[in-house]
């Protein structure tokens, strides 16, 4: 698959040197030497999402990050950063020492913190091939638009690493602004109406969305609650399984006090909440994140209730719109007029370990174009 990669190493007619790395490795987001705003401010300059922010990485790193060995690249001189790589390393038993993102799991887009500077990415990849102590670097959740990914391809052949680039996930989402007739169509069907009514002939409906942690909190145990029940018997238990996540959520509310980007919704029954969703309103969209709803419910199918609320929101808010980030649930299929993806970019410094991720890969993707193949049969 080729991306960003050719067309970005055309922009510059003889490879950069990599030179001196310019790097030291901080053992947390504080340790970087960034303020809240100056990390904000660095992140506002790529791929920005809320995932990005400082609010984020000081809430994982504080409930996660002692389970894992800190990598923080940090790019500069005297002066301010010039860029940060977050990243911690992990050990796994059949790929050994494992370079990630922080946040990889729980954050649905990751990416450097590098401005889209050719520099100060190469400055990330020497500082990574001088810390030496890893065996892939892993990073997934890309945004396919993102500069960083032809630039660590280009950078990384340059250093003699192998490089695997490959599609990650799909990220449907419904672009409001521009398409506001269409939206209201998509709110307005009657799958969505039909469930709303199916309530207001129950009881009295009403819908909250909360942006401080004091309004949020009393909703989270019920929340995680719902979340756990509807999982419960299925192949995949509920997150909050494991008191850490819940920790996260709401350690997360109270670092997002102030800024506007929390964003929690709850559709109500009487004044019982019947669905819930843990989300943002960020950079003019709003954000999916975490929903819920009452199993005891599912028949008149709360769920729905909520994504009509949430389009509705996005449409009325003038919104740019309403990104139901990763994963192609069929739900999302419905209720979305674009696709984005986002992308997974792999460096080996061992070619054995190379080949081998390659190769699996391909049987991969040849048993998933297989089983598509038998499906369009049907």
């Amino acid at each position: 698959m080729s991306l960003a990669p050719r067309r970005i190493a055309t922009l510059v007619s003889t490879p950069l040197p990599l030179g001196p790395s310019r790097t030291r490795v901080a053992a947390s987001v504080a340790d970087t030497g960034l303020d809240e705003r100056g990390w904000n401010a660095l992140a506002a300059r790529g791929t920005y999402s809320v995932f990005q922010t400082w609010q984020w990485h000081q809430a994982w790193w504080s409930t996660f990050g002692a389970a894992y060995e800190p990598l923080f690249l940090t790019v500069g001189g005297d002066g301010p950063a010039a860029g940060v790589a977050p990243l911690f390393v992990e050990r796994s038993a059949s790929r050994g020492r494992v370079v990630r993102f922080v946040g990889e799991g729980r954050a649905d887009y990751c990416d450097l913190l590098t401005g889209g500077d050719w520099n100060t990415v190469a400055a990330i990849v020497r500082g990574l091939k001088d810390y030496g102590r890893w065996d892939v670097v892993d990073l997934g959740n890309i945004p396919s638009r993102s500069t960083t990914i032809g630039m660590l391809e280009a950078i990384g052949h340059d250093a003699g690493l192998n490089v695997l680039v490959h599609d990650h996930l799909v990220c449907p989402t419904l672009l409001v602004r521009g398409h506001e007739t269409a939206a209201r169509r998509i709110a307005d069907k009657s799958s969505l109406r039909r469930r709303q009514h199916y309530f207001e002939r129950r009881g009295r409906l009403s819908f909250r969305d909360m942006r401080t942690s004091a309004d949020v909190q009393p909703y989270l145990d019920t929340f995680f609650a719902q979340h756990v029940e509807r999982w419960r018997t299925t192949d995949t238990p509920s997150l909050f399984t494991d008191p850490a996540n819940r920790r996260f959520y709401a350690d997360l509310a109270g670092r997002l006090d102030g800024t506007g980007w929390l964003f929690f919704s709850a559709v109500e029954l009487d004044d019982r909440p019947i669905a819930l969703h843990y989300g943002f309103d960020f950079d003019d969209a709003l954000v999916w994140y975490k929903p819920s709803f009452d199993p005891q419910m599912a028949a008149g199918s709360p769920g729905l209730v909520l994504v009509r609320h949430l389009i509705q929101r996005a449409v009325d808010g003038g919104r740019r719109e309403l990104d139901f980030t990763i994963g192609d649930e069929p739900f999302k299929q419905r209720f979305t007029n674009f696709q984005r993806h986002t992308v997974r970019i792999q460096l080996f410094r061992d070619p054995a370990r190379y080949v081998f991720e390659r190769s699996r890969r391909g049987v991969i993707q040849a048993v998933r174009k297989a089983a598509a193949k038998v499906r369009n049969q049907l």
